[in-house]
């Protein structure tokens, strides 16, 4: 994917522009109000760090949604020298995708490395397309992060406790094949937090001697949700 590659290149302005503007949006509202933290404190300029390569929280202001978070990402890498130096090394072999609803497609992609345990990475990039443009979501994790922190901040109190999140089991909503004997099916996991449902996809590997298998050619997702879970949310 070329928003893949923009990142692994230190292209962040470009990389960052790739997002769907959504997904800008949220992750924008969780910076604006760490800022209206900070001069919630004495001092908005507490809040810099957070956006590498701007002189202060007035210029901040005036950058793009697309800008803001290119500074964010900026300054997140840099923290996390570890992380910038894996993803300039590692690669990621695209699988296939497969298109949810006309707006929504899934593109699964594995790393060609292994992780500190010695397994190969599957994961999922979301994109959402509005106005004729395909845009990247953000990723599940950052997703969630966004949502509490806006959560937390829109009341004044970061340490404000909140409520146990709520979680429905997950179900399969489609599939790529890797092979002939092999695919990944993809699920969709949503949590409730408060007022705001977060959605987060994955794939699982399967192959045609697992239970399911069948059932995944045939495209009867429902009846694979169910078989994954009277089997504990599990297919192999």
């Amino acid at each position: 994917m070329r928003a893949v590659r923009l990142l692994k290149q230190g292209r962040l302005d470009e990389y960052a522009a790739a997002f769907h503007p959504g997904a800008l949006a949220g992750a924008c509202e969780m910076l604006t109000l760490q800022i209206k933290q900070a001069e919630r404190s004495g001092d908005a300029e507490k809040a810099l760090p957070l956006f590498r390569g701007c002189r202060s929280i007035a210029e901040v202001r005036q950058l793009s949604r697309a800008a803001m978070f290119a500074a964010y990402l900026r300054s997140a890498l840099a923290q996390a020298p570890d992380l910038k130096e894996s993803l300039a090394a590692n690669l990621q072999s695209v699988v296939g995708h497969y298109r949810q609803a006309p707006d929504l497609a899934h593109v699964v992609y594995r790393d060609t490395g292994l992780d500190r345990r010695g397994k190969r990475k599957i994961g999922v990039y979301t994109l959402r397309k509005t106005a004729g443009r395909w845009g990247l979501l953000l990723p599940g994790d950052l997703q969630l992060r966004v949502t509490v922190t806006r959560i937390r901040l829109s009341g004044g109190d970061p340490s404000r406790k909140l409520p146990e999140p709520q979680v429905f089991p997950w179900e399969v909503v489609g599939h790529v094949r890797e092979s002939p004997s092999t695919a990944y099916i993809l699920t969709q996991l949503v949590t409730r937090v408060v007022d705001t449902r977060h959605v987060e996809w994955n794939a699982v590997r399967i192959d045609d001697r697992q239970p399911g298998w069948d059932l995944m050619l045939r495209k009867e997702y429902a009846a694979l949700t169910k078989l994954a879970q009277e089997r504990g949310g599990r297919l192999r």
